[in-house]
């Protein structure tokens, strides 16, 4: 999905944070030191601050294949440190397909490559996010575990029937507890899952990529025309099942 207002604040943020944020500051000290009047000076530095945006923004949606990707630093440090192969990959990728554009096949799918890896970034990013609110609903988990084995401990131990009695119901519901964690850590597991798959899948079109690249363009062209594609629908079923799999945790009310 396309979110320019997402992508431009971000652009946004990362030229006020890097270099050409300082440049900024430095061009208005220029203009008032050079006695120009503040207001020209402020509409000269806004020009410079939006076409500097615009730029940024240009370059990071011909990147991401107008797909709103969230950028690492906004993400809290695990969910940073699993997506960053994956950004790795990416960037590789289509550093790959630029380098060599007398490659056609290459050059033709730069394009839809771009917009199907970023799609399974921004799902892995979904899932991380997801994963983070089952963690925190699983954190009762070894508890529950450690309350089913001590009850069951003293049900074996109990001699009184009506002992025998409290104990089995509360161990009835500390096992329907411990099973609703189960089904927490099957779909925490699950999401998991798709993230090492669409790690891996992109570590396989990178390769594909490299070899695509060095291959003589003539022979290039015959070989990898099926290949490739195969790699991108790959990826775009790849993409609805990581999507497919969060809203399965939806749909059952985690």
């Amino acid at each position: 999905m396309i979110n320019p207002g997402g992508a431009f604040a971000r652009a946004a943020r990362r030229m006020i944070k890097g270099p050409i944020g300082i440049g900024l500051l430095i061009a208005a000290a220029g203009f008032l030191i050079a006695g120009v009047p503040v207001g020209a000076a402020a509409a000269a530095v806004a020009g410079m601050v939006i076409y500097g945006m615009m730029v940024m923004n240009e370059a990071d949606a011909q990147t991401s294949g107008l797909i709103d990707v969230p950028l690492l630093e906004d993400m809290d440090a695990a969910s940073r440190m699993r997506l960053k192969p994956m950004v790795k990959l990416d960037r590789e990728i289509i550093g790959l397909i630029e380098t060599h554009p007398e490659n056609v096949v290459l050059s033709a799918m730069r394009k839809e490559v771009g917009e199907e890896v970023a799609a399974v970034l921004a799902r892995a990013a979904k899932i991380l996010q997801t994963k983070r609110k089952l963690q925190k609903m699983l954190q009762g988990v070894h508890r529950a575990r450690a309350a089913v084995e001590e009850l069951e401990q003293k049900l074996s131990r109990a001699a009184d029937e009506k002992v025998r009695t409290s104990i089995e119901a509360a161990l009835s519901s500390r096992r329907e507890e411990l099973r609703n964690f189960e089904r927490l850590e099957l779909a925490s597991n699950r999401l998991e899952a798709n993230l090492d798959e669409a790690e891996s899948t992109l570590a396989e079109l990178r390769s594909q990529v490299a070899l695509a690249a060095a291959r003589p363009a003539a022979q290039a062209e015959i070989l990898d025309e099926a290949r490739l594609p195969e790699m991108t629908d790959r990826l775009r079923r790849l993409s609805t099942t990581m999507e497919e799999s969060i809203e399965a945790i939806s749909v059952e009310g985690f």
